[in-house]
């Protein structure tokens, strides 16, 4: 039986995240006629082709669909296996930096790897859905959430008027639990007197926003076991988000 070469996976991966395997080169550091060699290799090694030409994108045929969730639970495998039999003392100065969802709730340059998506949703008091415009509250720009939920909303045909801008997410939670205005994010932020809302309410449905974790190279042995904990955490595989800080201090 074949193995699975680490690199040839990692490249694989990062070509089913970017679309591309001219994107995927810029990510693996290596020239795009590469990237195609490994994933003609790869694809020899599984027996059928993992990709095919749609446009200016690759799109995965059925044997790379099937070997998506197989490349990434190998890599984080690995990963973590590199994390736990360091011998290295884990110190020294580490940043870490996130979106501000997920750094208000910590449940979850170059973007290296999609580790969680999240479905938008329309958020606020339900009697304001009806108002015609509809009411917004949004963070500054820019800002994708609120660029995706305006494009649902003219396909829709529904008009909208922004009533309230502001720099933080802990503002925006304010205006929708005061009941100002609607908002678009996801999930994760519902609490209070914040509603989720949709069709019911005749709002557009709207797309799932990535995640993503980029990963400076080379790492120190505490960031690469931070990074690795950071991923489980956010995929929903790891400890607690304290037990997660504490063993990474």
């Amino acid at each position: 039986m074949q193995d699975l070469p680490l690199e040839l996976l990692r490249t694989f991966v990062a070509t089913v995240e970017t679309g591309s395997m001219a994107a995927a080169a810029r990510v693996v550091a290596r020239t795009p006629s590469a990237v195609s060699l490994q994933m003609s290799k790869l694809g020899e090694l599984v027996g059928h082709p993992l990709f095919r030409r749609d446009g200016r994108t690759q799109a995965l045929t059925r044997a790379g669909e099937l070997l998506v969730p197989h490349a990434r639970e190998i890599l984080n495998a690995s990963e973590r296996a590199i994390a736990a039999l360091a011998d290295e003392r884990l110190e020294g100065p580490v940043r870490l930096g996130t979106v501000q969802d997920l750094a208000d709730c910590f449940r979850g340059g170059r973007a290296t790897r999609v580790i969680r998506r999240e479905p938008m949703v329309w958020l606020g008091h339900r009697e304001l859905a009806s108002l015609d415009p509809l009411p917004l509250a949004v963070l500054d720009p820019p800002c994708g959430y609120i660029e995706a939920a305006q494009a649902a909303l003219k396909r829709a045909g529904r008009r909208s008027n922004v009533v309230l801008r502001t720099p933080s997410l802990l503002g925006l939670r304010a205006a929708l639990e005061a009941g100002l205005a609607v908002g678009c994010r996801t999930a994760l932020m519902r609490s209070g007197s914040i509603e989720i809302l949709g069709e019911a309410e005749k709002l557009p449905a709207l797309p799932e926003m990535p995640f993503a974790l980029y990963v400076p190279r080379p790492m120190s042995p505490a960031a690469r076991r931070l990074a690795t904990l950071v991923r489980g955490v956010v995929q929903g595989a790891a400890p607690a988000p304290a037990a997660v800080l504490a063993r990474a201090s």
